[in-house]
């Protein structure tokens, strides 16, 4: 990332713009082209993960027709498409495990094209070529681009570290422009948006607290209007996440200071989510407050709530006690 001073000192930087559609508002996703041919792809950027993975010719559970073909990359001869287990031992497949999914692949490597025409391309990018995926049926695009931090068994970087070694962008760095549905979203890499950031000294610059997983920020406290909510301490940034996500515990917490306030809530879709009957829609629920790092920052009731009729969803999911969910943490979208 760069630092607060360089930003402000430079006026135009080296940087990838892309266009993202927003899928009822609860999924944002691009477009990439892959290897020599340009083979379309879309991908939601994700920063709540960090490999790049795209579904290929051997998975049959992968919930989109638009499959790799793995055999451009990889010698992979008298294919079992119907068992690939068969064909890759166990110990090539590495597993990604998310909120409620997980998938399965094979490292390739294969030029990534930003655009469909251009000279834009991160060369001989590794990425994982999926094979087998489960949970993850709700997904509208047929791949990932983990934007999270570098991990250790990645070899060269994420994707925008490659772009930053490819001399594509000027400083290691990202930022999104998310909108409604039916309006236009777009990503920026490498700088930020200045038709909507126009002084670069009013963003608010949050350190991360050394977790290598996620980017992860100081999270102060969190108020259901004006009552305070014990939950955690960290918060991660994840634009994977269609919501808000807690664990067991805090869900449950969260939960409680709906119910203090007198409404009548009860749990639906296996004890995910919360309705509550609501006659005056959003307009029933206070401001939800995140104080990060010692700034306040609010979500309006139409935020975090989904309301039909006299019916308000709470767009707050419980991760339940998976093994990757952290009581000290709070996911956001």
């Amino acid at each position: 990332m760069t630092s607060n001073g360089e930003l402000n000192n430079k006026r135009y930087l080296k940087a990838i713009t892309k266009d993202i559609t927003n899928f009822k508002d609860l999924q944002y996703y691009g477009t990439l082209y892959i290897g020599s041919m340009r083979h379309k792809m879309t991908f939601i950027y994700d920063t709540g993960s960090s490999w790049v993975w795209l579904p290929t010719s051997l998975c049959e559970t992968c919930p989109t027709d638009n499959l790799y073909d793995i055999n451009k990359v990889i010698d992979l001869p008298n294919i079992n498409s119907s068992n690939p287990s068969e064909v890759l031992p166990d110990t090539q497949v590495e597993i990604l495990v998310y909120g409620t999914g997980e998938v399965g692949g094979i490292r390739i490597t294969e030029d990534v094209f930003l655009y469909k025409r251009g000279k834009e391309v991160v060369k001989d990018f590794v990425m994982l070529g999926i094979v087998i995926a489960n949970g993850i049926d709700g997904d509208v695009a047929d791949g990932i681009l983990g934007l999270g931090p570098t991990q250790p068994d990645q070899g060269r970087g994420n994707f925008v570290t490659s772009l930053k070694t490819n001399d594509l962008i000027e400083y290691e760095m990202f930022s999104f422009d998310f909108k409604l549905q039916g309006e236009k979203s777009k990503m920026i890499f490498g700088d930020i948006d200045k038709s909507i950031v126009k002084n670069p000294h009013n963003i608010v610059w949050v350190p991360m607290n050394g977790e290598e997983d996620y980017w992860t920020l100081p999270l102060k406290g969190i108020y259901f209007g004006k009552q305070q909510v014990k939950i955690g301490e960290f918060a991660v940034i994840d634009t994977g996440s269609s919501t808000m996500a807690l664990s067991e515990n805090n869900f449950l917490s969260l939960m409680q200071a709906v119910l203090d306030t007198g409404l009548e809530c009860g749990f639906f879709i296996e004890e995910k989510f919360v309705a509550c009957i609501c006659p005056n829609g959003s307009e029933d629920f206070p401001i939800l407050t995140l104080n990060i790092n010692g700034h306040n920052f609010g979500m309006e009731p139409e935020d975090y709530i989904a309301s039909e009729d006299d019916v308000c969803v709470i767009l707050v999911y419980n991760l339940g006690d998976r093994a990757v969910v952290s009581d000290d943490t709070v996911y956001l979208v």
